[in-house]
Protein backbone atom coordinates (compact mmCIF):
# COMPACT_ATOMS: atom_id res chain seq x y z
CA UNK A 1 0.00 0.00 0.00
CA UNK A 2 2.35 2.74 0.28
CA UNK A 3 4.15 1.53 -2.50
CA UNK A 4 1.16 2.42 -4.53
CA UNK A 5 0.80 6.12 -2.35
CA UNK A 6 4.85 6.78 -2.95
CA UNK A 7 4.27 6.27 -7.22
CA UNK A 8 1.01 7.91 -7.48
CA UNK A 9 2.69 10.83 -5.33
CA UNK A 10 5.50 10.63 -7.86
CA UNK A 11 3.03 10.65 -10.99
CA UNK A 12 1.27 13.75 -9.42
CA UNK A 13 4.60 15.53 -9.04
CA UNK A 14 5.85 15.01 -12.38
CA UNK A 15 1.82 16.21 -13.57
CA UNK A 16 2.55 19.36 -11.90
CA UNK A 17 5.97 19.85 -13.11
CA UNK A 18 4.99 19.16 -16.51
CA UNK A 19 2.12 21.64 -16.04
CA UNK A 20 4.11 24.05 -14.46
CA UNK A 21 6.96 24.00 -17.61
CA UNK A 22 4.09 23.71 -19.96
CA UNK A 23 2.52 27.20 -18.17
CA UNK A 24 6.14 28.79 -18.26
CA UNK A 25 6.38 27.75 -22.01
CA UNK A 26 3.37 29.87 -23.11
CA UNK A 27 3.66 32.63 -21.14
CA UNK A 28 7.07 33.12 -22.75
CA UNK A 29 5.85 32.65 -26.37
CA UNK A 30 2.98 35.33 -25.87
CA UNK A 31 4.80 37.90 -23.66
CA UNK A 32 8.79 37.51 -25.30
CA UNK A 33 9.27 35.76 -27.97
CA UNK A 34 12.71 34.95 -29.64
CA UNK A 35 13.40 37.40 -32.60
CA UNK A 36 15.28 35.89 -35.48
CA UNK A 37 17.70 38.14 -37.35
CA UNK A 38 18.36 37.28 -41.02
CA UNK A 39 20.79 39.94 -43.10
CA UNK A 40 19.89 41.43 -45.80
CA UNK A 41 21.82 43.43 -48.35
CA UNK A 42 20.79 47.11 -47.15
CA UNK A 43 19.37 46.28 -43.76
CA UNK A 44 18.82 43.42 -41.38
CA UNK A 45 15.38 41.87 -41.23
CA UNK A 46 13.23 40.26 -38.05
CA UNK A 47 11.23 37.78 -37.73
CA UNK A 48 9.06 35.78 -34.79
CA UNK A 49 7.64 32.72 -35.68
CA UNK A 50 8.28 32.98 -39.47
CA UNK A 51 6.64 36.71 -39.46
CA UNK A 52 8.22 39.71 -40.52
CA UNK A 53 8.37 42.09 -37.90
CA UNK A 54 8.65 46.35 -38.52
CA UNK A 55 11.50 47.78 -37.18
CA UNK A 56 8.92 49.49 -34.84
CA UNK A 57 7.86 46.37 -33.20
CA UNK A 58 11.39 45.20 -32.86
CA UNK A 59 11.66 48.65 -30.81
CA UNK A 60 8.52 48.33 -28.83
CA UNK A 61 9.60 44.04 -27.91
CA UNK A 62 13.13 45.43 -26.50
CA UNK A 63 11.60 48.09 -24.99
CA UNK A 64 9.10 45.44 -23.09
CA UNK A 65 11.82 43.29 -21.84
CA UNK A 66 13.27 45.82 -19.56
CA UNK A 67 17.29 45.60 -19.94
CA UNK A 68 19.40 48.48 -19.99
CA UNK A 69 21.80 47.43 -22.45
CA UNK A 70 19.38 46.59 -25.02
CA UNK A 71 17.45 49.14 -24.15
CA UNK A 72 21.09 51.44 -24.48
CA UNK A 73 21.58 49.67 -27.91
CA UNK A 74 18.14 50.71 -29.16
CA UNK A 75 18.74 54.36 -28.45
CA UNK A 76 22.19 54.18 -29.60
CA UNK A 77 20.13 52.79 -33.10
CA UNK A 78 17.62 55.34 -33.29
CA UNK A 79 20.62 58.15 -32.95
CA UNK A 80 22.87 57.18 -35.70
CA UNK A 81 19.46 56.40 -37.83
CA UNK A 82 18.41 59.88 -37.42
CA UNK A 83 21.69 61.04 -37.71
CA UNK A 84 21.57 58.97 -41.38
CA UNK A 85 18.79 61.12 -42.28
CA UNK A 86 20.19 64.52 -42.50
CA UNK A 87 23.25 64.02 -45.09
CA UNK A 88 21.09 61.23 -47.16
CA UNK A 89 18.30 64.22 -47.60
CA UNK A 90 21.00 66.89 -48.27
CA UNK A 91 22.58 64.11 -50.61
CA UNK A 92 19.39 63.18 -52.32
CA UNK A 93 18.88 67.31 -52.59
CA UNK A 94 21.87 67.88 -54.21
CA UNK A 95 21.98 64.69 -56.76
CA UNK A 96 18.23 65.58 -57.74
CA UNK A 97 18.99 69.61 -58.29
CA UNK A 98 22.25 68.51 -60.42
CA UNK A 99 19.96 66.29 -62.81
CA UNK A 100 17.58 68.50 -62.89
CA UNK A 101 19.15 71.69 -63.67
CA UNK A 102 21.31 69.87 -66.46
CA UNK A 103 17.97 68.29 -67.70
CA UNK A 104 16.25 72.09 -68.44
CA UNK A 105 19.42 72.90 -70.46
CA UNK A 106 21.72 73.85 -67.87
CA UNK A 107 25.45 73.05 -67.58
CA UNK A 108 25.69 69.71 -65.76
CA UNK A 109 27.17 70.92 -61.99
CA UNK A 110 29.21 68.58 -61.06
CA UNK A 111 30.68 69.51 -58.12
CA UNK A 112 26.94 69.40 -56.55
CA UNK A 113 26.16 65.73 -58.06
CA UNK A 114 29.25 64.78 -56.60
CA UNK A 115 29.01 66.47 -53.31
CA UNK A 116 25.26 64.97 -53.41
CA UNK A 117 26.69 61.37 -53.66
CA UNK A 118 29.51 61.57 -50.62
CA UNK A 119 26.38 63.23 -48.34
CA UNK A 120 24.52 60.23 -49.50
CA UNK A 121 27.26 57.81 -48.98
CA UNK A 122 27.83 59.09 -45.75
CA UNK A 123 23.90 59.01 -45.18
CA UNK A 124 24.12 55.19 -45.52
CA UNK A 125 27.53 54.89 -43.71
CA UNK A 126 25.04 56.12 -40.54
CA UNK A 127 22.72 53.96 -41.07
CA UNK A 128 24.71 50.70 -41.32
CA UNK A 129 25.97 51.45 -38.16
CA UNK A 130 22.65 52.08 -36.78
CA UNK A 131 21.59 48.73 -38.40
CA UNK A 132 24.06 46.77 -36.33
CA UNK A 133 22.97 48.45 -33.00
CA UNK A 134 19.39 47.43 -33.71
CA UNK A 135 21.03 43.81 -34.66
CA UNK A 136 22.77 44.27 -31.22
CA UNK A 137 19.94 45.41 -29.60
CA UNK A 138 17.74 42.02 -31.05
CA UNK A 139 20.90 39.83 -29.82
CA UNK A 140 20.69 41.27 -26.27
CA UNK A 141 17.21 40.71 -26.31
CA UNK A 142 17.44 36.93 -27.07
CA UNK A 143 20.39 36.14 -24.97
CA UNK A 144 18.26 37.77 -21.90
CA UNK A 145 15.08 36.01 -22.67
CA UNK A 146 17.25 32.82 -22.77
CA UNK A 147 18.87 33.41 -19.03
CA UNK A 148 15.70 34.93 -17.86
CA UNK A 149 13.18 31.77 -19.00
CA UNK A 150 15.84 29.21 -19.87
CA UNK A 151 13.53 27.96 -22.29
CA UNK A 152 14.32 27.92 -26.00
CA UNK A 153 13.40 25.76 -28.91
CA UNK A 154 16.30 24.43 -31.07
CA UNK A 155 15.46 23.59 -34.75
CA UNK A 156 17.92 19.93 -35.46
CA UNK A 157 19.23 20.30 -38.46
CA UNK A 158 17.14 18.73 -41.85
CA UNK A 159 14.50 17.79 -39.79
CA UNK A 160 11.38 19.20 -38.72
CA UNK A 161 11.74 18.36 -34.87
CA UNK A 162 13.47 20.57 -32.02
CA UNK A 163 14.44 20.17 -28.76
CA UNK A 164 12.88 22.22 -26.02
CA UNK A 165 16.05 23.08 -23.36
CA UNK A 166 15.29 24.13 -19.93
CA UNK A 167 17.44 26.20 -17.28
CA UNK A 168 16.77 27.36 -14.16
CA UNK A 169 18.48 30.33 -12.65
CA UNK A 170 18.67 31.01 -8.92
Amino acid sequence: MEHLKKNLLTAVILILMFLAVQALAEETEEEFRKIEISKGFFAPSFKVNGDKLEKNEVERMVLSLGDEEATGQLRSYKLYHYASLVPSGVGGFLMGYSLGYAAFGGEFPTAAFLSGCGATGVGFLLDSVANSRLAGSVGRYNQVLKEKYGISLVPQPGTSQGLLYLSYSF
